[in-house]
């Protein structure tokens, strides 16, 4: 009979302090949040396409954070030309909800796992039509962040048609790696 009671009474109180299957990935991406440093060491950056030939990354620090729904990143870059880039912040929905930053471009982010999730970029301004995949993977001890970032670049293509009927021009794959710092 205690068995039984015990089991009701977990059944009972672990939702009621907040604690649901649901909520439970959540929890465990937890560790995603806080201040990251780029390890140039453990990293594999090559030619960006939005940075330009011959343009990559020297520093990076990015700091993730959570409120009311949203995933806040911010990063701030330092280039191998030794000029910063402007800081970049994204908000997104983390039920997948599209967000447009600027006119023809949008962002959003998709949960994978438990310790992963992509955020996808799509740049299509009728000059340019590009793509990415930025998947994040955090370590299982909560002390790296590994960014694999997969950039597209494709032709032009007319305005309401499908972007990714585009032509490939040219794309890159680099893989940020990033020690916690707080």
């Amino acid at each position: 009979m205690f068995r039984h009671e015990f089991i009701f009474a977990l059944a009972v109180l672990l939702p009621a302090a907040g604690y649901t299957q649901e909520s439970n990935w959540f929890s465990a991406s937890l560790k995603w949040l806080g201040t990251w440093s780029l390890n140039l060491e453990k990293s594999n950056l090559q030619d960006m396409l939005a940075l330009g030939p011959g343009t990559t990354v020297t520093a990076q620090t990015l700091t993730i954070e959570e409120a009311a729904g949203k995933l806040k990143l911010k990063g701030s870059t330092i280039l191998s030309n030794g000029r910063p880039s402007p800081d970049e912040i994204n908000v997104l929905d983390l039920e997948g909800k599209v967000t447009t930053v600027s006119p023809g471009i949008t962002v959003s982010f998709k949960r994978i796992s438990e310790v992963s999730f992509d955020i996808l970029v799509q740049v299509n301004t009728g000059t340019i039509n590009a793509s990415g995949l930025n998947r994040f993977v955090i370590s299982l001890d909560g002390k790296t962040l590994t960014e694999s970032k997969t950039q597209v670049s494709r032709e032009v293509v007319p305005e309401g048609a499908d972007p990714t009927q585009g032509r490939v021009l040219k794309s890159s794959t680099s893989v940020f790696v990033f020690d916690k710092l707080r």
